[in-house]
């Protein structure tokens, strides 16, 4: 069992070893076995080199102003009705380069290869990606559902240092570089869910663990809502904007 840091990525990057996780950013299409036994890190996602990523939360209250009051009090009031709305997007800004993009097919036909592995370049690149957001869901091989977003992590999901770390037992702070990587959620840890339905579960773990070679990540489910990239000539890499949406698709 191999638990990921960034140290870990940064070292598979300069040895370009496609079997480990090349980037801290992912998209994962729809096609992506949740089965980790037919996994390999690359099958079915695509890895971009993200320069800034921008995380937005838009809380929906509905108010309600309450007539009559400012005529009593001198001033007006508004009632607030919290039913726990919420939307969520991410903005992502970076390069893309030519990288190694691995595929299993369900059904192929003559001489189609049903698990091709092949290193495309950032232009295929980036031809993939905008073929693939101007599908639908019925399309699994084209449809990328879930963002996956790599960042350390010192705390796990009972407010307590990770397992492993000399922090946990009295020593000094891990270096960022070779904390645990945990997918970035918008789970939260055990005694906050107190109130929702995972505070009746007995150490539930709904917050992510750090992820590892033989467990399958989940990252953010949703929707790509655009996509946008720059050429320029002679160059062997582009540069790229996204916006995605989280949400449940039906």
């Amino acid at each position: 069992m191999t638990i990921y840091n960034t140290e870990y990525i940064t070292d598979a990057m300069s040895s370009a070893d496609a079997s480990k996780p090349l980037h801290n950013v992912f998209l994962n299409l729809k096609a992506r076995n949740s089965d980790h036994s037919n996994n390999n890190w690359e099958t079915n996602r695509i890895g971009l080199k993200c320069e800034t990523v921008g995380i937005t939360t838009s809380r929906t209250v509905p108010t309600v102003p309450i007539p009559g009051v400012g005529m009593v009090t001198g001033e007006s009031q508004v009632v607030g009705i919290d039913l726990g709305m919420a939307s969520k997007t991410v903005s992502l800004q970076g390069i893309i380069t030519e990288q190694v993009i691995s595929k299993i097919f369900d059904d192929v036909e003559g001489t189609e290869p049903a698990s091709p592995t092949v290193t495309m370049t950032a232009l295929e690149i980036g031809q993939l990606i905008h073929s693939f957001v101007d599908s639908s869901g019925f399309q699994k091989h084209q449809t990328m559902n879930e963002l996956l977003i790599l960042i350390p992590s010192r705390v796990d999901h009972q407010y307590q240092y990770h397992s492993g770390l000399p922090e946990r037992t009295g020593g000094s702070l891990t270096p960022i570089e070779h904390l645990p990587l945990i997918p970035f959620t918008y789970r939260t840890r055990n005694q906050d869910n107190k109130g929702t339905i995972f505070g009746s579960i007995p150490d539930h773990s709904n917050f992510p663990k750090p992820i590892q070679d033989t467990v399958e990540v989940e990252g953010l489910r949703g929707f790509i809502r655009s996509f946008n990239i720059s050429i320029a000539a002679g160059q062997p890499f582009l540069t790229f904007g996204m916006e995605f949406e989280v949400a449940y698709i039906i």
